[in-house]
């Protein structure tokens, strides 16, 4: 894969790219340089002599040649990427940052350059800067990734760019735990993650009413796969949803070799990875998760499945996905609420294990890649440990067994985060009761929630309804529930039994 860099002229593309370069040990190649190396002009002299088109048409020769190439860092011209064909190819092949500036920082950065045709003084003796700027404003602001680099020095814009922009692929600890890719843009350039990682294109995406018209359409379309939308929500993970799935498969004649791309949330995800299972008794799956909680939960443990009237995923299965292929950028779609939810997930996981990560996470979006990367990491590392849930992986179920009942009690209307937190502050209450905690944790837990935009109760909720949702938990061990329990942020007890006055107390703790 390349980086690619692109913005206005005097952005510091070409100083920043060649950084770039020398930290990812790779070569570093200036689109401008290249042609006045190949022409034997200055790009100046080519605009005198030839005129932009001539010179446009070189530019896009040359970026269609330099996409195909592996391992680069591309700067381009400031005006390259206004050809759709250039953005395309560069974009196909890795993450395309773009540079910005303000019109001060680049009048400063290039007094007296007059190597640049385009910025050359006008009649009346100004600078076209500002005109340029304008003209190109919306294109600039298209990219998804953005970095400011004015009062920025260039070694620190390159070490921003390698931190949010360049993909990182954890080490597989075992051969049950998926393969996972972060990057931003990563669905731009997925053909490349495939091919890398030795898989082919998918024979069919599935996603679902919600994402289909943001991504998932744009995506079949891009790399010429069809497209199975089926209806959003947990209200529709059921069976019924399972047969659409297979006459899917079916009608566009999946076989054994086939993959199948899920896109989406943890709810189509548990879905398309359960059809996948269960399909000609299992065929190769690949999760691209569309929301903060799937990307650092649902999407990372290998379990799929559906529910039954009676429960939350009594039918399902352990079945990795072949690939995990998580872009950050598809997250600017997603409503603040889902936002919350998923900060949710990542809370839980800094209590499982990661003190720091609890107390560091912020509320608002995007959230830093270097937090995200640490939630992941907490249930990647757990799940390799102990992929079939034999024993300590039972410690990321804090949290879920009252907020499972919680859900259910709500008619599964209340987003999953949202009752996973709700569960976190009232077994916490139950770890209290049980003298596994400092009577202090449940308020440390509540602040950290409604920092994080996130409920601490329910309105209307009845006690009795959660308990009896509760007795159909898959976790239960001999009939009796078995409780993940938080001591401390970065310590939870797994295991754990409790009298039902207890569990009552602690989930009337968050009725109202």
């Amino acid at each position: 894969m390349n980086l690619s860099l692109y913005g206005p002229p005097g952005s510091g593309k070409t100083t920043v790219g060649k950084l770039c370069a020398r930290l990812m040990q790779c070569d570093f190649v200036d689109v401008d340089a290249h042609i006045e190396s190949a022409t034997g002009s200055t790009v100046a002299e080519l605009f005198a002599s030839e005129g932009e088109l001539r010179f446009r048409a070189r530019e896009r020769a040359a970026i269609l040649q330099l996409a195909q190439r592996d391992n680069l860092v591309i700067a381009t011209g400031g005006g390259a990427l206004l050809d759709a064909a250039n953005r395309t190819a560069l974009e196909a092949s890795g993450p395309v940052v773009c540079l910005r500036a303000s019109a001060a920082t680049i009048r400063a950065r290039l007094s007296g350059d007059r190597t640049r045709p385009l910025l050359q003084p006008a009649a009346d003796g100004e600078l076209q800067l500002e005109q340029l700027l304008a003209q190109r404003q919306q294109l600039y602001d298209s990219f998804a990734l953005q970095l400011p680099t004015d009062g920025l020095a260039p070694q620190v814009v390159a070490q921003r760019i390698l931190a949010e922009a360049l993909a990182w692929q954890p080490p597989r600890n075992s051969d049950s735990s998926p393969a996972l890719l972060l990057g931003s843009g990563a669905l731009q350039y997925l053909p490349r993650v495939l091919q890398q990682a030795g898989l082919p294109l998918p024979a069919l995406i599935v996603t679902d009413t919600n994402v289909a018209p943001l991504w998932g359409t744009a995506l079949g379309s891009r790399l010429g796969v069809p497209v199975c939308s089926v209806p959003a929500g947990e209200a529709h993970k059921t069976l019924a949803t399972m047969r659409l799935l297979y006459d899917a498969f079916l009608d566009h004649g999946l076989e054994r070799g086939s993959v199948v791309l899920a896109l989406g949330g943890g709810v189509l995800g548990d879905m398309a990875g359960f059809a996948a299972a269960t399909y000609m008794r299992g065929v190769r799956w690949i999760n691209a998760p569309t929301t903060l909680l799937a990307m650092v939960d649902a999407s990372l443990g290998g379990k799929v499945g559906v529910d039954l009237p009676q429960g939350k995923n009594l039918v399902g299965a352990f079945h990795p996905p072949a690939l995990v292929v998580s872009d950050p950028c598809v997250l600017a779609t997603l409503p603040p609420a889902q936002h919350a939810a998923g900060l949710a997930e990542a809370l839980k996981h800094g209590l499982i294990a990661d003190a720091a990560l609890f107390a560091e996470l912020p509320a608002a979006a995007p959230l830093p890649r270097a937090l995200l990367q640490r939630a992941i990491q907490v249930k990647l590392d757990i799940v390799a440990r102990d992929p079939l849930e034999h024993g300590e992986r039972a410690k990321l179920n804090v949290g879920h067994t009252i907020g499972h009942g919680i859900e259910a009690a709500c008619g599964y209307t209340l987003p999953h985060g949202f009752a996973i937190g709700i569960g976190l502050l009232a077994e916490a209450q139950l770890a209290v009761r049980l003298q596994l905690a400092d009577a202090a944790l449940p308020a440390t837990i509540r602040a950290r929630l409604l920092q994080l935009g996130l409920p601490v109760a329910q309105r209307g909720l009845h006690a009795q309804q959660v308990r009896a949702a509760m007795q159909r938990d898959k976790k239960k061990q001999a009939g009796q529930l078995a409780f993940a329990l938080p001591r401390a942020p970065g310590l939870v007890e797994y295991g754990v039994h409790a009298n039902d006055a207890d569990i009552m107390a602690a989930i009337e703790s968050v009725c109202t």
